[in-house]
């Protein structure tokens, strides 16, 4: 049953910019209050206008994987090795754009709820939209601070004037504001939903997101940003990772919420991995917040059929996995496997085009990317007709784009590698009309983010975190192993790095991992950089090759878009951009 939610009536002209700044403001002459703000639908109807401003920006978070070294694609129009200084320019707007949806919905609920005062179950929901909203305002405010560190805090609503005039408050000011947003929405929002409300933020969403901004916080204390030089010290880390683990820990014993399916691995040929990103399970114990799409033909679905599916489906090459994700999927036993060598010659032992080179490894490897003589079910682009047959992804052969060739048609891929996760299994939509969900929480990230709080606090790995990497890794059918709890502390974050990268694979996860940690050198071999290649050894990008300091300072820190600069005297660019 598809959400309400996202099918109540927007009402659009309320939200409407006099100028594309910060603010994204409400013009004073477009919605008069009293024509607006009398009942509960038009409480709900501008809340659904904060989650639509929600969804249009996060929903494509898996781009920022193409700024890694796991994925090629289109990012947020960068290229791994050459972010520009507007590489991220939409970000800032799309962030206000939620800030001050929310902002306008809060100031009119406000109003709103003293009216009501004689019938409190009205009250009691126009009580609980301001926590949706609320919650909504700090995740933008989350993701402002990740990226551009210092930012102009608005908690009510500005005239333009008062708003190009906003000053960059201190991140840790920031921070208690978000916190404040998230504590409310803990305290006031609902375990769980009717089926009708399906989408709504719960309260376990707001503990999970807490307990995030609190790991973020402890890692930026942990290893550093010095481009925050008030703020440094690790000392500091501790409180903020036992906030973090406490929080996850809540949600793994209160919450309900579990790994789809008891992490059991389903089938070889379409494992349960696989599964869990398709339309008929994105409402199972495993999601915790997402992204709300819906179909077709009423302006709700997404774009993700046009990334992920084949070019008969409408694929236009924005993310493929590199050779280096390929080689982080381990063996069933445990064990790395041999990195791939890059070659043409299938013959070859270990080749990237040998299909033996594939065999025994992690099924979660199956369920997502597909290689040299793997096979998917085509569907053409207006997503009416499945192909009679399974077409092969062969590299070096690409299909014809008919649903009658027997090869898949990779199109504008370069890796030598597709994907088979997100890549829709169902008819009825078209290539921007899709369905399908976009996860911003699962309870995997819960477990795997309180294991790394835990080996934080511990210095190590613990009997329990050991049972949670077990569990998890279960789901790509690989042996449990006793021998993680003898890890030093070092060696289970190093686990941790790879465990995140291949169980958040194309969900955008891995930029923000390695901005967290700050391992940008690290990955790109302390500014040597490498050469990217797809699966025959061709030339696909050179990545950070000879990278200076000042190239990863600005993977750390984005740069505030120069429009802003120029409508805001007040802000002052970000200082590795100037």
């Amino acid at each position: 049953m598809k959400k309400t939610i996202i099918n109540i009536i927007l009402i659009c002209s309320m939200f409407t910019s006099c100028h594309p700044d910060l603010l994204e403001q409400l013009p004073p002459d477009r919605v008069s209050s009293g024509m607006f703000w009398k009942t509960e639908d038009d409480a709900l109807s501008a809340t659904s206008g904060v989650y639509r401003a929600m969804r249009d920006y996060f929903w494509d978070d898996f781009k920022l994987d193409s700024n890694t070294d796991i994925c090629y694609g289109m990012s947020r129009g960068s290229e791994t090795g050459s972010l520009s200084a507007s590489s991220f320019d939409s970000d800032w707007r799309g962030c206000y754009k939620i800030i001050n949806r929310a902002n306008n919905t809060l100031d009119g609920i406000g109003r709103m709820i003293p009216v009501y005062e004689d019938k409190p179950e009205i009250q009691q929901t126009l009580i609980r939209l301001q926590a949706e909203c609320r919650f909504l305002r700090a995740l933008a405010y989350f993701r402002l601070i990740d990226f551009y560190g210092p930012v102009p805090y608005m908690d009510k609503v500005l005239s333009n004037d008062e708003a190009i005039a906003t000053l960059r408050i201190p991140v840790e000011e920031v921070r208690d504001y978000i916190m404040s947003d998230l504590d409310f929405a803990i305290n006031t929002l609902p375990s769980s939903y009717a089926d009708k409300d399906y989408g709504r933020v719960s309260k376990w969403a707001a503990i999970a997101f807490r307990g995030k901004v609190n790991l973020f916080w402890a890692s930026w204390l942990n290893f550093s940003r010095p481009e925050w030089s008030h703020l440094q010290g690790k000392e500091q880390a501790s409180a903020f990772y036992q906030k973090a683990r406490d929080d996850f820990k809540t949600v793994m014993n209160e919450s309900g919420h579990k790994l789809f399916r008891d992490a059991e691995p389903g089938e070889y040929h379409d494992p349960n991995y696989r599964q869990l990103f398709s339309l008929e399970n994105e409402t199972c114990e495993e999601i915790i917040f997402s992204c709300q799409f819906t179909g077709p033909r009423m302006g709700q679905g997404s774009e993700i059929k046009m990334i992920f599916s084949s070019r008969q489906g409408g694929n236009n090459g924005a993310e493929q996995p590199t050779i280096k994700m390929m080689d982080l999927y381990r063996m069933l036993d445990g064990s790395k496997a041999e990195p791939l060598i890059a070659s043409r010659d299938n013959t070859l032992p270990n080749s990237a085009t040998n299909r033996d080179s594939y065999k025994g490894r992690d099924w979660r490897m199956r369920a997502s990317v597909l290689w040299d003589g793997e096979k998917v079910l085509n569907q053409n682009m207006e997503g009416t007709t499945f192909a009679a047959d399974s077409a092969m992804f062969l590299w070096g052969t690409p299909g014809s784009g008919s649903l009658d060739d027997p090869y898949y048609d990779y199109y504008n891929h370069k890796a030598g590698f597709a994907f088979r996760k997100w890549m829709p299994t169902y008819l009825g939509y078209g290539r921007d009309d899709c369905p399908q969900d976009f996860y911003l929480m699962r309870y995997a990230d819960v477990l795997l983010m309180y294991c790394e709080a835990v080996n934080e606090l511990n210095n190590g790995p613990t009997d329990e975190v050991q049972d949670i990497v077990n569990l998890i890794r279960k789901r790509g059918n690989i042996t449990p192993s006793a021998d993680i709890i003898n890890m030093s502390k070092q060696e289970f974050f190093n686990l941790l790095i790879d465990e995140r990268a291949v169980e958040f694979i194309a969900e955008g996860q891995r930029f923000f991992d390695i901005r967290r940690w700050r391992i940008a050198e690290k990955i790109w071999n302390n500014g040597a950089g490498f050469v990217l290649t797809d699966s025959w050894g061709v030339r696909i990008q050179d990545e950070y090759v000879n990278a200076q300091a000042t190239t990863f300072l600005r993977f750390y820190i984005m740069a505030i878009p120069a429009s802003e600069i120029t409508l805001n005297k007040n802000i002052v660019q970000n200082a590795p951009w100037l």
